[in-house]
C-alpha cells in the first residue's frame, strides 16, 4: 500500500546541512510539496520535496523521496494527481548526515464530502 508512507530519511545530492535560516522553519509538522523531475539525471522517477521559505518567497529544495520509494508515487505525480498528497515532516535531526536530517510523511488527503 502507498499511502500513508513515512520516509525516514529525504536524500539530497547537493550534500548540504540545513542552514540555521532554515532549522526554524523545518520543524515538525512543516507542510512540504512533492514536485515531479522526470528530467532529472541521477533517477527517471525523481520526486523532489520542496518547502517554500517565508522569509524569501522561494521554493527550496531540501531533497528527494528515496529512488527505492519513489515509482509508485512518480507514476501519480506524472497522471496529474499532485493536488491529492499530503507531505509533512514528522523528524528533524539537524546534526545528523544530509541524507539523515529530514524524516517526512506522505498521504492521500482525505475527500472532504459536503
Amino acid at each position: 500500500m502507498l499511502m500513508p508512507t513515512r520516509y525516514e530519511s529525504v536524500g539530497c545530492d547537493e550534500g548540504r546541512f540545513i542552514s540555521p535560516e532554515e532549522s526554524y522553519q523545518l520543524k515538525v509538522g512543516t507542510k512540504l510539496r512533492l514536485v515531479r523531475e522526470a528530467d532529472n539525471r541521477h533517477d527517471p522517477n525523481a520526486v523532489a520535496v520542496m518547502y517554500d521559505n517565508k522569509e524569501t518567497d522561494e521554493a527550496v529544495l531540501i531533497g528527494y523521496i528515496p529512488g527505492t520509494d519513489n515509482e509508485q508515487l512518480a507514476i501519480l505525480l506524472d497522471m496529474g494527481w499532485t493536488h491529492l498528497f499530503e507531505c509533512c515532516i514528522c523528524q528533524v535531526n539537524p546534526e545528523a548526515h544530509p541524507e539523515r536530517q529530514i524524516h517526512l510523511t506522505t498521504k492521500v488527503k482525505r475527500n472532504k464530502e459536503n
